[in-house]
């Protein structure tokens, strides 16, 4: 049970006793950094509960056919990312060989990134919304041509046109927050769905939501109805309310050791996994990111703003816009962390000051996840609350 989990032993040996035992709590928080195996595992505990066969990989139940496909209409997932650099990746894979699994890699990772935007769930109120809901049908139309097309170059021509539709609708998404109304609409559905109907409900980034979202997240998880679960996933506790916390049943998921990392890069993405030194620089780059370049950057404006170098105005200001084109305040964030840890480690940076930067970074993250702030603005105000505190 759990097979296609890399890693983690001790946690599937747990989660498959109560899966087994039919003890599985109705919350679960599944918490730890990116490329851990969180949403994959929440994913493969959809399939399992929700199969009326075998409760194998293998299984051939239309439950299970629907969940691999990301179609399953009672497993919901509301993901906070873009799932650019996995669609990048899986594309990367299935452009080397087509065949079966490389499809429903591209299939799975593309389904990701437009489930939040199903018609019965989602708020489209607004223009803006009504643009991206439009965008997400006609990329789940190219899927469906995708998935049982099979002619060769024309379906590779497909896979392309796929590709460059879920990229253009990630760079329209500016926040990734989950609305109060979707969280609200969620809780309509569960209840007017067939009780004996497995419902399972897949949330990423909740700690990076708004207080009033969590605060409509907290009363269904409080009690849901029979045959209902939640899969909470976090990269940190510590914004997550304890009335949430006090409700679901935690597990921690750390970096993927370096077998299971070798493993998922050769067994599922067909490369070289000694060109990578972890998943998350496999993934960036795949698509298109110069991790050594993210890095030196990050070196830059931490040691500039410590006044410890000197960057031009102008350099500056390409700067920010170079992340910010590129969609990568997350990952230039933890690279400053990365840079300041360095710092500390080489007794460059007293324990006391790096803590007063890391508290600031944390401030910032915060605001850009929480409201939406634009990340140029972002990095400015960290830029200068650094600075200013020291």
């Amino acid at each position: 049970m759990l097979e296609r989990i890399y890693g983690h032993q001790s946690l599937k040996n747990q989660l498959s006793h109560l899966i087994l035992n039919k003890t599985l709590p109705s919350g679960l928080l599944f918490a730890g950094p990116r490329f851990s195996g969180r949403l994959t595992t929440a994913l493969e505990i959809a399939e399992i509960v929700s199969c009326t066969e075998t409760h194998t990989p293998l299984c051939s139940c239309e439950n299970c056919r629907n969940n691999r496909t990301g179609t399953h209409p009672y497993t919901i997932m509301l993901l906070s990312r873009d799932l650019s650099k996995e669609i990048a990746a899986s594309y990367d894979t299935y452009c080397k060989t087509q065949i079966p699994d490389t499809v429903l890699l591209l299939i799975r990772q593309v389904r990701k990134l437009i489930s939040r935007y199903r018609t019965d769930l989602y708020d489209d109120s607004t223009a803006a919304a009504k643009s991206l809901l439009k965008t997400a049908f006609e990329i789940d139309e190219l899927l469906l041509l995708f998935q049982y097309q099979n002619n060769g170059s024309g379906t590779v021509k497909l896979a392309g046109e796929l590709v460059k539709k879920s990229k253009q609708l990630a760079l329209s998404v500016k926040s990734g927050n989950i609305p109060v109304s979707q969280i609200r609409k969620i809780a309509s559905w569960i209840y007017s769905a067939p009780e004996n109907q497995v419902k399972c409900i897949i949330i990423e980034g909740i700690e990076g939501i708004t207080d009033a979202s969590k605060n409509a997240l907290l009363k269904i998880v409080e009690e849901p109805p029979v045959n209902t679960y939640f899969m909470l996933i976090a990269e940190s506790i510590g914004r997550i309310p304890q009335t949430i916390l006090s409700r679901v049943r935690r597990y921690h998921f750390v970096q993927l050791d370096e077998k299971s990392k070798t493993d998922v890069i050769r067994e599922i993405y067909s490369d070289d996994p000694d060109l990578y030194d972890s998943l998350k620089t496999f993934f960036m780059v795949k698509s298109g990111v110069n991790c050594r370049e993210l890095h030196a950057d990050a070196e830059t404006f931490l040691l500039s703003a410590m006044n410890r170098s000197d960057v031009s105005y102008k350099d500056f200001q390409n700067l920010l816009a170079k992340i910010n084109s590129g969609k990568l305040f997350p990952e230039f964030i933890n690279e400053i962390v990365t840079v300041l840890e360095q710092e500390v480690e080489d007794r460059l940076i007293s324990r006391d000051n790096a803590g007063r930067i890391l508290t600031n970074i944390k401030m910032v993250s915060s605001r850009q996840i929480i409201y939406n702030q634009h990340p140029a603005l972002a990095l400015e105000s960290l830029y200068n609350s650094i600075r200013i505190g020291l």
